[in-house]
């Protein structure tokens, strides 16, 4: 388990055993958030639980800029830049 937390927002992120049904796990841990909300600031929103995929993330972002048109710029990109990757 590991938080981060700054002006106006939090996360807690929690990490499974890979043998761990991840299906099984969420409700479990919503049920457990839930239970905690009355000790929440009244302000506050209300926590939401999401599963996150880290494998389905991309490993890799390309920004690409320049004096063509955006147009221009996507056929590169598609044409010349993605078969080379």
């Amino acid at each position: 388990m590991r938080s981060e937390s700054r002006e106006g927002v939090s996360q807690v992120f929690l990490e499974f055993d890979l043998d761990r049904d991840i299906d099984v796990a969420a409700p479990d841990v919503r049920d457990k958030v839930a239970a905690t909300q009355s000790e929440l600031p009244t302000d506050a929103e209300a926590p939401v639980v999401e599963k996150f995929d880290p494998d389905a993330a991309p490993i890799l972002g390309i920004v690409l800029a320049g004096d063509a048109s955006i147009g221009d710029l996507t056929r590169y990109a598609d044409d010349v830049l993605k078969p080379r990757l």
